[in-house]
């Protein structure tokens, strides 16, 4: 497992929604087609064996085995490729029977609801605590605080300059939240080069 950690390279599966030459490779796949793919290069974090107890692996009637792990990934991994390559390094091969995503960014399965409770509750109309605001959504990055006219500056996609003590963590094309009166009104791009902020997205008002 340790040798699947960290940054890999991973060839796309055949059933996966990659394109290539604008074809999906399922749709390939379906066709018993298979062509070549190029690898990518992925990062996996996290690797491990995901146990409450002593006992690793399940066993299954058909004389199979099932083992549960635990996997943090960059974008764009294939799960599937890495079970298949995991099997291939124990030399008795290996495929993906059940993938359960328990986060994506800072949103995590805890505080999912069901499609139907989302539905019950619509029906009452009192969906609203429910929503996330757009600055929630984006609470991974960084952000600033606008006064009046450079809010109207950053409406107007005019570039924002900024202080260096409050930069001073950013990297170069640094993506960061521009917000007025707590609200987000755009998402800019910091320009170290300049101690710029570059209104890349802007929400209207």
């Amino acid at each position: 497992m340790a040798s699947l950690r960290g940054e890999i390279e991973q060839i796309p599966p055949m059933y996966s929604a990659k394109k290539i030459a604008g074809r999906r490779l399922y749709e390939l796949a379906r066709r018993g087609e298979e062509i070549e793919r190029t690898p990518i290069r992925v990062n996996i974090k996290t690797f491990d064996i995901s146990s409450n107890d002593n006992s690793w692996f399940q066993e299954n009637k058909n004389g199979t085995s099932d083992l549960r792990v635990r996997v943090v990934c960059s974008a764009g991994t294939y799960v599937r490729a890495l079970a298949e390559d995991f099997g291939r390094q124990l030399g008795i091969g290996a495929h993906l029977a059940d993938l359960r995503r328990m986060r994506v960014g800072e949103f995590r399965i805890a505080d999912a609801i069901t499609l139907d409770r989302l539905a019950e509750i619509a029906e009452s109309d009192s969906i609203e605590p429910l929503l996330i605001s757009p600055s929630d959504a984006l609470s991974h990055l960084p952000s600033i605080e606008l006064a009046d006219h450079d809010a109207q500056k950053t409406l107007h996609g005019i570039d924002l300059p900024v202080g260096t003590e409050q930069t001073r963590t950013w990297n170069d094309r640094q993506s960061v939240r521009m917000c007025h009166q707590d609200a987000l009104i755009a998402v800019g791009t910091y320009e170290a080069g300049r101690n710029f902020v570059h209104p890349v997205t802007v929400i209207a008002k």
